[in-house]
């Protein structure tokens, strides 16, 4: 990954690119640039009117990666409505281009289609697997679901890799379908650490804006060890657990109190 201050390039997507002009898709690879751009931009005016702000941008294989700050803290109704504005976006736009003639629009038409059917697949860290992860996060806890999507993202990675390979026998030099899928197979790890990372300091962030939303309180009652309750923690909820200590007390601790403890 290449850091340009906010701005943050893969280096698969100067692969693609080089292939692209090579293969003479100069013009294609620039509307399917500008599909991906719309789309992104979708997304960041939506944060925008939620009260969110860009912290970082990620150009990747799979297209533009917008990351907003206190994403997590917004309801998981505007993270969904968040989520949804940019293939609705491209479907829209799709619909529109289609109405006028022209061998170029009838694709720019077809891209912004096929962007958002794609964006809406239930695999991190796509539109669709972000609602399932948002979703699924908040009943069993953002931990067990990190683990679970981030697998199923390994999968779905080494399956466009195979289908990679028959692409590129039946059309040589075309590594489009390897080039993705191993963007997949190969960021999972790197995915479920930036994922646990960034839930923990956001649990722990003193200056964590909890006035954009109300927050349901949970106690939890356990025994064992604090890596075993962490599970259930997730971004909607605030948790207070509850333990008996070594004399025999009943304590008390904040879900922030046992992040720290083991971070």
């Amino acid at each position: 990954m290449i850091s340009l201050g906010k701005l943050k390039l893969h280096l698969g997507v100067i692969i693609l690119f080089i292939f692209a002009v090579s293969m003479g898709y100069f013009i294609e690879i620039m509307a399917v640039f500008a599909a991906v751009t719309l789309h992104e931009t979708a997304h960041v005016a939506a944060a925008y009117i939620c009260g969110g702000e860009i912290e970082e941008f990620y150009i990747t294989p799979i297209g533009e990666i917008a990351k907003i700050k206190n994403f997590w803290s917004f309801s998981q109704y505007e993270r969904i409505f968040i989520l949804l504005c940019g293939p609705l976006t491209n479907i829209i736009i799709g619909i529109i281009v289609h109405m006028f003639q022209g061998d170029m629009m009838l694709f720019f038409s077809h891209i912004n289609i096929v962007f958002a059917v794609f964006n809406i697949i239930p695999v991190i860290p796509l539109d669709g697997g972000n609602i399932v992860y948002s979703i699924m996060g908040r009943n069993l806890g953002v931990v067990r679901t990190a683990k679970f999507m981030t697998n199923v993202e390994g999968i779905f990675g080494l399956i466009l890799m195979i289908v990679g390979v028959i692409q590129v026998i039946l059309y040589p030099f075309n590594i489009s379908l390897m080039v993705i899928g191993g963007y997949f197979f190969f960021s999972r790890r790197r995915e479920y650490l930036e994922r646990i990372s960034d839930f923990y300091i956001t649990v722990i962030d003193k200056d964590r804006d909890y006035n954009l939303r109300p927050m349901n309180i949970k106690r939890i009652f356990y025994r064992g060890d604090y890596r075993s309750i962490v599970r259930y923690f997730n971004y909607d909820d605030y948790f207070f657990v509850v333990y008996k200590n070594k004399r025999g007390h009943i304590v008390e601790k904040s879900m922030e109190d046992i992040v720290k403890i083991l971070t």
